[in-house]
């Protein structure tokens, strides 16, 4: 027992509780941490997905850029003409489908099919395909690629309206482009024992 200045008596049990306040006290900005951390946790995979579906806006216009610029840095004017020719025809499908198929997303909403990103992205990677070969079109096909999933992560697609963007993208590529300077000449050269011919295929 002990005497207290206001005239009470203090069991020994109640003297070690007040003692043992203050350290609960101490313990609360942990708890506040704990908390703070269960909370950005829940809030991280939301946070990655919304820069996944970012990410997927920018490169569906990204891809075709590329085969933009290659025209331009190559002084390319049939491919430049191939190009908007691709992508008007690719847009006229994609959207033409889409108000007549008018199909609920998962995410809901209309327009479903097909994926436009998709098709946006495709019709890029397919014509530097078609025009200037396969092997400058690979890291471009992988973006198209991670375009068409970040669409499905988003909700606003199927997969089947994702297939269906590419493949209108890619085929109108295929159809429309013609690879880059293709060509063959014929000239006559002389022989010593006579006149011939050249014939020059450029690809």
């Amino acid at each position: 027992m002990r005497w207290c200045a206001d005239g009470a008596w203090v069991g020994a049990t109640e003297l070690r509780s007040a003692v043992k306040r203050p350290n609960r006290r101490r313990s609360c900005p942990g708890r506040f941490w704990l908390l703070a951390l269960v909370l950005s946790m829940g809030a991280a995979p939301r946070a990655v997905a919304d820069e996944i579906e970012t990410a997927g806006d920018v490169l569906q216009y990204g891809v075709p850029a590329v085969g933009l610029a290659a025209t331009a840095w190559l002084r390319d004017g049939t491919g430049f003409k191939q190009f908007v020719g691709t992508a008007l025809v690719a847009e006229t499908w994609v959207w033409t489908l889409k108000l007549v198929v008018d199909e609920k997303r998962p995410s809901g909403g209309g327009r479903g099919f097909p994926s436009g990103h998709s098709a946006t992205a495709a019709l890029g990677a397919g014509f530097v395909h078609r025009r200037y070969g396969l092997l400058p079109a690979l890291p471009l096909y992988g973006l198209t690629g991670f375009v068409g999933w970040s669409r499905h992560d988003a909700g606003a697609h199927r997969t089947l309206d994702i297939v269906a963007g590419i493949a209108i993208g890619m085929g109108t590529a295929m159809v429309i482009g013609t690879p880059y300077e293709e060509e063959l000449s014929v000239a006559p050269m002389l022989l010593r024992n006579g006149v011939g011919a050249r014939l020059a295929l450029r690809f």
